[in-house]
């Protein structure tokens, strides 16, 4: 019929009113809507498993102010039969404001039904809203601003409604969040059989449904000749999922819409016409706006509505799809995205649609699993080849379905082409016809688009994480324990994805484990940095703990480092926002962190809290988190006692939830560039701290306290002094079996810790009666014809050497030092040997010289005569000469100053051969 014709016979379009009630099947909608003179509809939505427990979730008035906003969304699918010039609302109030918002969505929103139907809707009158009521809307400006959405950088639960359709794109976003451990709750207005069969091969989620019912006077109208065309229908799913989400306290709703989808299809009386506006980043914008505004509720966290993919190219969705359902089949030949063919869940093979999906997915899967799918090779059809050109020419319309960019079709016809000249086949007829239609298109082109990154997106910073890891490469820098821990953690999130393994060390030195590794995994490749090809694009490298930050940024210039210490922290910071009790207690220093990281943990355990330990001790974090996932209950805390390096602290954008730091000196000096360096990365532990947090810091420290000062949490400091007002009031030094004042201090964070827990004195004391000694700290190993021998392997520096001197300052001294040259300074420990009772020095070079001189140079200052001096190269010569200078009532005190590289494989494997070397000489 004429529109001027329509307009004039019908000039009032009225939403009449709204109804909702429950029914055993759920919450029932239903709208009256009116055409003057005497046309009527009455569509109804059914929302599924609702229930008066949901409806009392929401303040007085709110259900009917968002059952309201549902109606206003249906109007756009009954008016445009007449195109009316007056919209009257006499079921609710909208301000000038909304008015002006709903205005733009329907002509926007309708922009393809105008083109088709030829109608200038530029008039500034073609539409007018009128209200009939007077007073303020339901949802009141004030009462909406002062409503919340969950922020962007806080997640109180990951709880998601996500939307399902039929294509590949929902599939990905489902798959996605499963495998990242987000709880999914699926969505599906008028399932279709492709979403049905998706829902029955994951029986573990608990679909919400919506079953939507067109009056069928509208399709009366439509065979009688009123306009008909496309209306905007995911912005109808936007307040459908709104109002289902709100009603189930949901926090977020994901939905799958790509950055392509802004791209419009033709421009019309001066307007851009896109097919899939309501899919397009402009409205996802102005709708969150307007849910903040006029949507949200007031006593709660209100839905926040995003589109998961919004960063993607519908290329890269098609790569993540073969990449995410390589070991499930089924989900590949069920997608459905043909619309012509919904009704019998099939692919026409005809259409722009069919051929749109085919592109995104060959460069990826290859001719013969797509034939599988959609039944025939789409490239060998003549009759596509006026589809392709409408896909990739900028001066045709691009056609009215809901695919990509011209680019992006263009770069997968180039793959699909380059694809078939690699494997040295003859091109099909499509790709032929359009080979010169692409001769622009390179290699750089297409890396370029799989590599890209959508900035402008509204994804919370969990969502954007979880997004890039899944589709950037993943690579693991160092195969120690660590990297391994780290290789399991990523296989389990995503069981898919290529992993690749990087070590300077050749495969046969490194743990079997890789080995058998590579051989059952598919996705695992091994590669050393020599031998390692150039990535361009971004890449996600977890470097272990001993693998400087610049060597990775060497290799990969493009790229985001992580840890498996920040994966730790990451995945804690999710299960607390899951409802978890997580409590991080965090120690790091240069000496004295493990023997207090494992006084901490002693002290929890004996006390009876559930307490596990771990990091730089030897257990990486990941496998604590492990080792504590079975304990989970969210009522009860679990403590997580992670010693920390510097190494490990480094790069780290998260702090503990309680920190200790013991007293900072220079270390690791070959490592960093200088002492500052050193301490900088240390002081990562107090950096990201909030004000409910707590931090303990050695106050004799200069350094110690000054990272303190950067925490803005509860600072509580200790000192020498806390041993005797602290410590021995609880227990006597004689009846713990820790020997020396600087351990006496290692033991004063546990106590604090635990009075500040609520544990009480009497069960601390008891604790740190029973507490043992660490393997390689002032460790006894045996006390044979009177001789004491100790283990104080992990002395590395030389004030940890002159802590142990200061242990046994009462008794006369055989000292073993030397090893690994690291820069350090030995002249305070020159002192410290010529002013204890050190009998005997036995040194292992190089750093053995630098004792040397600085014993030297202390004796110039000094009247005391020299120890003897000896130089050894084993530990058995080592042990074999402190035989012949001990007698009984003295100490052979083995701690070094120095690092065990080189003539040892670590401080262990030299603590381990003393001891081997005292048993077998005795």
């Amino acid at each position: 019929m004429d529109l001027h014709t329509l307009r004039a016979q019908h000039p009032v379009f009225t939403y009449q009113a709204y109804h909702h009630h429950l029914t055993p099947q759920g919450l029932e909608l239903t709208f009256e809507f009116s055409i003057s003179p005497d046309i009527t509809f009455r569509p109804q939505i059914v929302i599924e498993g609702m229930t008066q427990v949901d409806l009392d979730r929401l303040p007085p008035g709110q259900l009917e102010n968002l059952v309201f906003h549902l109606g206003l969304i249906e109007i756009p699918s009954y008016w445009k039969a007449t195109c009316s010039p007056v919209i009257k609302l006499a079921a609710g109030y909208l301000s000038e404001d909304q008015i002006k918002w709903w205005k733009k969505l329907l002509l926007k929103g309708l922009g393809e039904f105008f083109y088709r139907n030829e109608i200038d809707f530029t008039d500034k009158d073609f539409i007018t809203f009128e209200t009939t009521h007077d007073k303020a809307p339901l949802a009141s400006q004030a009462s909406a601003q002062s409503a919340s959405q969950p922020s962007s950088t806080s997640t109180p639960s990951l709880t998601t409604l996500v939307p399902l359709g039929g294509g590949k794109d929902s599939i990905v976003t489902l798959e996605l969040l499963k495998h990242s451990q987000v709880k999914v709750v699926p969505f599906s207005l008028n399932p279709i059989t492709a979403v049905t069969e998706l829902l029955r091969q994951n029986p573990d989620l608990r679909p919400l449904i919506a079953r939507r019912t067109i009056d069928p006077a509208l399709l009366e109208l439509n065979r009688r000749g009123y306009l008909n065309g496309h209306t905007p229908f995911s912005a109808y799913l936007a307040f459908t999922t709104y109002l289902v989400a709100t009603l189930k306290g949901l926090p977020y709703i994901a939905l799958s819409n790509e950055r392509s989808a802004s791209e419009g299809n033709v421009e019309y009386l001066g307007t851009i016409v896109n097919h899939q506006y309501s899919k397009s980043l402009e409205f996802e914008n102005d709708f969150r706006a307007y849910a903040r505004q006029w949507l949200a509720v007031e006593s709660s966290p209100s839905p926040s509505y995003f589109s998961f993919l919004r960063p993607l190219h519908e290329l890269q969705i098609g790569q993540l799809f073969v990449q995410l359902t390589a070991d499930h089949h089924p989900l590949r030949a069920l997608f459905r995205s043909c619309n012509r063919g919904q009704k019998t869940n099939s692919w026409c093979g005809e259409c722009s649609k069919c051929l749109f999906a085919w592109l995104m997915l060959f460069p990826f899967l290859g001719e013969t699993e797509l034939i599988d799918i959609f039944g025939q090779n789409l490239f060998e059809k003549e009759s596509l080849i006026d589809e392709a050109l409408d896909l990739i020419h900028p001066e045709r319309v691009k056609p009215w379905e809901c695919v990509g960019t011209r680019q992006e079709s263009q770069v997968a016809l180039y793959l699909s082409l380059k694809l078939y000249q690699e494997q040295g086949q003859p091109l099909p007829l499509l790709l032929e016809k359009m080979k010169p239609e692409i001769a622009n298109i390179s290699d750089d082109d297409a890396q370029r688009l799989l590599n890209d990154w959508n900035q402008q997106h509204n994804l919370p910073t969990t969502f954007e994480t979880l997004l890039k890891n899944a589709l950037r490469p993943l690579l693991i820098f160092g195969l120690g324990r660590e990297g391994l821990s780290t290789y399991r953690f990523l296989r389990a999130q995503f069981p898919d994805k290529e992993i690749t393994l990087i070590d300077e060390k050749p495969l046969s030195v490194l743990d079997p484990t890789w080995q058998r590794l590579l051989a059952t995994d598919a996705k695992l490749s091994f590669e050393q940095p020599r031998s390692l090809s150039p990535m361009t694009g971004p890449v996600l490298v977890f470097r272990s703990a001993g693998i400087r930050r610049h060597q990775v940024e060497e290799l990969f210039p493009d790229t985001e480092v992580s840890s498996n210490t920040q994966l730790f922290f990451e995945t804690v910071n999710k299960l607390k926002s899951q409802g978890h009790q997580l409590i991080i207690i965090g120690i790091t220093g240069t000496k004295g962190k493990s023997t207090t990281s494992s006084a901490i943990h002693h002290v929890l355990k004996e006390s009876g809290f559930t307490s596990f330990l771990g990091g730089n001790i030897g257990k990486p974090p990941l496998e604590v988190l492990q080792e504590a996932h079975a304990s989970l209950s969210p009522p009860q805390p679990i403590y997580l006692v992670l010693e920390l390096s510097s190494h490990q602290l480094s790069d780290l954008p998260f702090s503990p939830d309680i920190a200790v730091i013991q007293d900072i000196l220079p270390e690791h000096l070959d490592y960093y560039a200088d002492f500052d360096e050193y301490w900088t990365a240390k002081s990562q532990i107090a950096r990201f701290q909030t004000e409910e947090d707590v931090i303990l810091y050695n106050q004799d420290s200069e350094t110690a306290t000054k990272i303190a000062q950067l925490s803005p949490g509860t600072r509580i400091g200790f000192g020498q002094t806390d041993i005797n007002q602290k410590l021995i009031p609880l227990v006597a030094l004689a009846e713990l079996k820790v020997v020396g004042w600087h351990n006496y201090l290692n033991l004063l964070p546990s106590l604090i810790i635990g009075q500040h827990l609520g544990i009480s004195n009497d069960q601390i004391a008891a604790a740190l009666k029973t507490f043992t000694p660490l393997p390689h700290r002032l460790e006894k190993v045996a006390e044979i014809n009177g001789v004491t021998f100790i283990n104080d392997s992990l002395a590395t520096n030389p004030p940890a050497t002159i802590a142990a001197l200061k242990a046994f300052d009462d008794k006369p001294l055989i000292l073993i030092a030397g090893g690994y040259n690291r820069g350090l300074d030995y002249s305070d420990l020159g002192s410290a040997i010529i002013n204890s009772k050190v009998k005997a020095v036995i040194l292992f070079k190089p750093t053995g010289e630098k004792i040397h001189q600085a014993i030297e140079a202390a004796l110039r200052k000094s009247n005391v005569s020299s120890p003897v001096i000896t130089f050894v190269e084993t530990m058995e010569e080592a042990v074999t000469q402190a035989w012949q200078v001990a007698e009984p009532g003295e100490v052979v005190l083995m701690s070094p100053a120095s690092a065990s590289f080189g003539t040892f494989k670590d401080y262990a494997d030299r603590g381990e051969q003393f001891k081997q070397e005292v048993t077998q000489q005795k």
